[in-house]
């Protein structure tokens, strides 16, 4: 490879490149080219698993046993810095791999725990209660345009100033329903945008669950990644956010 480079610089600033002298230089070129093949496949949660101690991403160290077999854990912090960086215990890359594993088997078979997962309550009837929401405020309106009419037919009678105060009571009402109506709708669209997000989610789980096998570690850690939000292990517990 070393005494190949000067040999083309020669050829080529020569006065001719002959076809055969062109084909010669490219089969030196691929002899000097190779493929690099990860040796280790990706754990599941590389990239996305943090340490609930440190705050650091949770990367991936190798022992290689007596026995000649190769064990993954998670966090290199510890094992490149020592325990003053981070006193969290290493764990076996599979324990963990395989709980987030388990969790995606359960929502490929009931798509309604991810809502669990996803930090977000039971689906409730949005347009179900801006329905109602509008009908209280349609009453008060009508309210409104009747004691209107009574203060028109009442003008000057000791009973007007009452009938006045009625309405800017009902119009006060009116006010802080519309406001809260329109917090409501925020509300409803937010719900539709999270909804349709965990659907995807949902969607890509499935898709990984259901093609498992035919998937390379990379390609399922890259699929892990997109549907995971946050993910942490605090030495017991491991912390799923979808």
């Amino acid at each position: 490879t070393h005494h190949c480079i000067p040999q083309i610089g020669h050829l080529l600033s020569g006065p001719v490149v002959t076809k055969q002298i062109a084909l010669h230089i490219i089969g030196r070129f691929r002899q000097n080219t190779f493929n690099k093949k990860q040796k280790y496949d990706i754990p599941l949660l590389k990239g996305t698993l943090r340490c609930a101690k440190c705050g650091g991403l949770m990367q991936v160290s190798r022992k290689k046993l007596v026995h000649g077999v190769t064990s993954h854990y998670y966090c290199l912090k510890r094992m490149r810095q020592g325990v003053d960086a981070c006193d969290m215990r290493m764990i076996k890359c599979n324990i963990l791999d395989s709980q987030v594993l388990d969790i995606f088997r359960q929502i490929e078979a009931d798509p309604g725990i991810i809502l669990k997962y996803a930090g977000i309550e039971e689906a409730q009837d949005d347009d179900a209660i801006l329905k109602e929401m509008e009908r209280r405020a349609n009453n008060l309106r009508t309210k409104i345009e009747r004691l209107t009419e009574t203060l028109s037919d009442s003008e000057g009678s000791t009973a007007a100033k009452y009938i006045v105060a009625q309405i800017e009571k009902e119009d006060l009402d009116l006010e802080a329903l519309n406001r809260e109506i329109e917090i409501a709708k925020a509300e409803a669209r937010k719900n539709k945008n999270a909804a349709k997000t965990t659907e995807s989610r949902t969607a890509e789980i499935a898709r990984l669950m259901s093609g498992l096998d035919g998937f390379s570690a990379t390609e399922r850690n890259e699929i892990v990644r997109e549907v995971v939000q946050e993910c942490t292990w605090d030495g017991e517990t491991l912390f799923l956010r979808l």
